[in-house]
């Protein structure tokens, strides 16, 4: 019930409906940012990007995030889309 108010909805239908979650950092400092940005299908696979707080002194800060979204019953993957990692791999393709 407390889910559901959380999203201003009377109810989740966890037949139809699912709740994915996000939480970065170690607890100190400003935490940024944090949101999603797409779910895209392939497949069996479920990408969700997301934008991460700014980096590189992402270690010193705690934020989280909740959406409700189709279920899906495949595999989920999660992707920051400014993760300085991401964008070293980029540059090296």
């Amino acid at each position: 019930m407390a889910l559901a108010k959380l999203f201003k909805v009377d109810a989740i239908d966890w037949d139809k409906q699912m709740v994915i979650g996000i939480m970065t950092g170690g607890g100190r400092g400003d935490a940024g940012n944090l949101t999603f940005k797409s779910f895209q299908i392939e497949g069996k696979s479920l990408t969700v990007h997301y934008k991460g707080p700014g980096y590189p002194d992402h270690t010193c800060a705690s934020n989280s995030s909740l959406a409700l979204i189709p279920r899906f019953d495949g595999k989920v993957k999660f992707v920051c889309d400014n993760h300085p990692m991401k964008e070293r791999e980029k540059e090296d393709k």
